[in-house]
């Protein structure tokens, strides 16, 4: 929604075209307000009665050129501007009223890729200690493996949400920037692709809230009407048996190194053992490197012969369904191997960036333990059949009840309706496979929350499995930031939680030595084994996770330190 002011006349304060040539302007709401010079540097910002004064400058970027403000006029409830670079114009209208808001509708003579403003901002929050934060380092405020579109942070007393609520697909990102003078907010808008020549960003406002609960409150109202999500007590793709979810089990079979870790001989009588013990009905089994190596020969989904075949598979899947629990196979429904010789008719549908460079896992040039994967254009009707068709074929072969979609809703700017193309994926499969559950590890927009309704939280699992030890109450480790705060780390748990049930993903720390795929051994390595376990745990306890747990059981069994934390949910 555009300003009020932007295109009519004001009804109420101010005579259109009075231009501004000093003195300063308040932009205003009831609860926040800025207030900015003549040449539209933020000079003061205000939450509730607090106030907090700059006099470092303001920044407006289109396509990474620095635009120069011209004509800063007062119009109404709202403040707008000329601002004007190398190749680019723009208007830059800033509103008041219920809501403080910032728009910028620009004009181009080349593709524009990015807008971009950056203002001072208070040094007065405690999700982040700023004054330990060196010069020069950068916070993204975005959340690994959780996009949406707003966020928040406390300023004094005060929570400050800050963001867009655009239905219209675009790609944001944002952080804290520590400059030698203070700290400063950056938010920039990349269109969607193909990049336009004229472009009208959607609104970041901004809002003032007396706590997180009441921020996020209000968040989650304005998703659900926008696009009609349900939370997860009724949400209509959650499989009733998840609500009585205990406990996740990680098992990796067939590793990207070529090592087996497990048969499907060991799952079973990992599953005979459970039943023996009472490990309660809804216990979930994810299946890592089930098909081949891990992150291998997507979409080529049937059990091989190396971990022990079709009827084997098929005894484990009946076995664990016998027992009330649900075995998850780990699958990448937009992932396909380049080096399978069936990858050669579909390569035409390989998607492709915003800048025409081809999407694969790992990017060129990146060192990665992993197999090639390259991501394929869900949007072009043919692709999305046969990844589907081989998605459905295993669910129904063996009755398999969940499936974990690896980077379900991962989001990238692409110059076909990608995310489209996956929701109808998604929608698709679904209609094929009545009652399977879905898991992801990725919240790429507001549309998708609760698709996958297991939650396999990135964030939180990289910070269980690198970190995982507090000093002060921030997470401590040498390679993170440790003037960041978990409450910073964990500040969208509560949204995520209303829409997913939750756990870490599996690079959760297991209890024993052995073949893991996608381990990182650096905390392990310092602290040993027991003590990285029993912090991860006790840190996945505080965030009220799901019970996750992985096995080496082929060496092990259930090793003492997994059976005492099985042994807390019996």
């Amino acid at each position: 929604m555009v300003p009020p002011c932007f295109f009519g006349r004001p009804t109420t304060q101010g005579i259109e075209g009075e231009i501004m040539n000093c003195g300063k302007q308040v932009i205003e709401s009831a609860l926040f307000g800025l207030t900015f010079d003549g040449r539209m540097n933020l000079k003061e910002m205000r939450l509730k009665r607090e106030k907090y004064a700059f006099q470092r400058p303001s920044r407006y970027l289109i396509s990474g050129e620095e635009a120069g403000v011209e004509n800063v006029k007062r119009v109404g409830d709202c403040l707008r501007a000329q601002l004007r670079s190398k190749t680019a114009q723009a208007e830059l209208i800033i509103g008041g009223g219920k809501k403080v808001s910032i728009q910028i509708k620009v004009q181009a003579r080349r593709p524009i890729e990015n807008i971009e403003i950056s203002f001072p901002f208070p040094e007065d929050m405690t999700m982040i200690r700023t004054e330990e934060m060196p010069v020069g380092d950068e916070v993204p405020i975005e959340i690994s493996g959780f996009t949406v579109q707003s966020s928040f942070v406390d300023v004094g007393a005060s929570v400050l949400m800050f963001g867009t609520r655009s239905k219209q697909l675009y790609f944001s990102s944002s952080k804290f920037i520590k400059t030698r003078h203070g700290m400063s907010l950056s938010w920039n808008w990349e269109p969607k692709a193909p990049f336009p020549t004229e472009y009208i960003t959607p609104e970041l406002y901004f809002d003032v809230f007396d706590s997180e609960e009441k921020a996020i409150e209000d968040y989650e109202k304005w998703i659900e009407k926008t696009f009609a999500v349900k939370q997860k007590e009724n949400n209509p793709f959650l499989s009733h048996w998840l609500h009585d979810t205990r406990l996740i089990l990680y098992i990796d079979f067939w590793l990207p190194v070529g090592d087996i870790a497990h048969t499907y001989q060991d799952a079973i009588n990992l599953v005979k053992e459970l039943r023996a013990m009472g490990v309660p009905p809804g216990t979930i089994l994810v299946l890592s490197g089930w098909h081949w190596k891990y992150d291998g020969h997507f979409p080529e989904y049937w059990p091989p012969q190396e971990l022990g075949g079709a009827k084997d598979f098929r005894a484990l899947i009946e076995l664990t369904l016998e027992s009330g629990y649900h075995a998850m196979p780990h699958v990448n429904h937009h992932g396909f191997d380049p080096e399978l010789p069936s990858f050669k008719e579909f390569s035409q549908y390989q998607s492709v960036d915003a800048y025409g460079n081809k999407r694969q896992h790992p990017e060129p040039g990146v060192q990665h333990p992993s197999f090639p994967i390259a991501y394929m254009d869900l949007a072009a009707e043919p692709m999305r059949k046969y990844l589907l068709d081989k998605l459905i074929k295993p669910v129904r072969e063996f009755g398999i009840d969940a499936l974990y979609l690896d980077q379900f809703s991962l989001t990238t700017n692409t110059p076909t309706h990608h995310l489209a193309g996956e929701i109808k994926l998604l929608e698709e499969l679904r209609a094929n496979t009545p009652g399977v559950l879905f898991g992801g590890e990725i919240v790429g927009h507001e549309s998708t929350l609760g698709m996958a309704p297991l939650l396999l939280i990135e964030n939180v699992s990289k910070v269980i499995h690198s970190f995982a030890e507090y000093r002060d109450g921030a997470i401590y480790e040498t390679r993170l930031k440790t003037y960041l705060t978990k409450r910073w780390h964990f500040r969208h748990l509560k949204l995520a939680s209303d829409y997913y049930y939750l756990c870490p993903m599996w690079h959760v720390i297991p209890a024993v030595p052995g073949k893991y795929s996608w381990l990182y051994y650096r905390y392990i390595s310092e602290v040993g084994f027991e003590r990285a376990f029993r912090a991860s745990q006790d840190l996945a306890d505080e965030l009220g996770l799901i019970k996750t747990l992985r096995l080496n059981y082929r060496e092990y069994g259930i090793d003492p330190l997994s059976r005492k934390e099985i042994e807390k949910i019996l």
